[in-house]
């Protein structure tokens, strides 16, 4: 376990200082050794600092602990869509919220932010799409898809990665909503995050920085390296004021969402078992995985 997180932590270490000789605003590397070399604390200006030791080190369900890689690396994007511009989104990244003061962003509608999950992007979910036209259908509101796409790249195509990554888009997320409530006098009761697999932890990491957060809905949050970990780790129920939770496929140890109750409510399709989607690594491989497809809909018919 050693040998394997000291070789993901050189991976690391040599891909930040290869984008170190590309960009002036690169990560500030602190506090290099505790607990012998093993953990670490990178910080971001206008971020905060992240550090890889407990909680977010859970051994054995966090066998590797890694830091987050800078935003520059991560490319966070935000595309706003609302009635007014449903097909043609304004996109502005974390370091430009001035262009909404521009948008057709409505500040008394409630706010919709969809997140995608591991190896996903906004451009290639056509149930994100499926999802925004759903809500912009029903009600006048504003919806924001927040897009990581670099998730499907090395090195953020390791898992460890990626979840590590979750905590700076967390902490963007946070900044973004509370940009929205300072400048725009958005009510935070009226903000819902929407996320699936890694996407629904994000919004737990956001929830947890924005006290009185409306809503919560996680569509199969992932499991791996957030079962049996503490509160603040993962998505649970005090990251917004109310949590609910979609499980199609919460197995323990084949299953890639969560198998705990982590939301005020929580659904359990078919017992989170869904017939024609047997959880086989050649069915995995051959058709994707069919739970997670299913659950948007789920989503939209409740």
């Amino acid at each position: 376990m050693r040998i394997l997180e000291s070789f993901c932590l050189f991976l690391f270490g040599s891909y930040v200082k290869s984008m170190a000789l590309e960009s002036n605003e690169t990560v500030s590397l602190v506090k290099r050794r505790r607990s012998l070399g093993i953990f670490k604390t990178v910080c971001y200006p206008g971020l905060g600092c992240f550090y890889t030791g407990p909680p977010f080190k859970n051994i054995p369900n966090r066998i590797v602990s890694l830091p987050p890689l800078p935003q520059e690396v991560i490319r966070t994007i935000y595309l706003l869509f609302t009635r007014k511009n449903r097909n043609n989104p304004l996109s502005f990244s974390p370091e430009n919220h001035e262009l909404l003061l521009k948008s057709n962003f409505n500040s008394s509608a409630w706010t919709r932010i969809i997140i995608h999950g591991y190896t996903d992007g906004t451009y290639a979910s056509a149930w994100l799409f499926d999802m925004k036209d759903e809500f912009l259908r029903i009600s006048d509101d504003n919806v924001i898809a927040v897009d990581h796409p670099t998730t499907f790249l090395f090195p953020r195509i390791i898992y460890p990665q990626s979840v590590a990554d979750c905590r700076v888009i967390g902490v963007q997320v946070a900044n973004l909503i509370t940009f929205l409530h300072e400048k725009f006098g958005a009510d935070l009761k009226k903000i819902h995050l929407i996320g699936h697999s890694l996407g629904a932890q994000i919004g737990g990491y956001a929830g947890e920085l924005l006290p009185n957060l409306g809503r919560i809905t996680g569509l199969d949050p992932a499991g791996p390296y957030f079962r049996n970990v503490a509160n603040n780790v993962k998505l649970d129920d005090s990251d917004a004021m109310f949590v609910d939770v979609i499980h199609s496929n919460p197995s323990a140890i084949l299953g890639f969402g969560t198998n705990e109750d982590v939301g005020h409510i929580n659904f359990w399709p078919n017992g989170g078992k869904q017939r024609g989607c047997p959880l086989t690594i050649a069915r995995i491989l051959a058709n994707g995985i069919l739970p997670f497809e299913r659950r948007f809909y789920l989503f939209m018919i409740f």
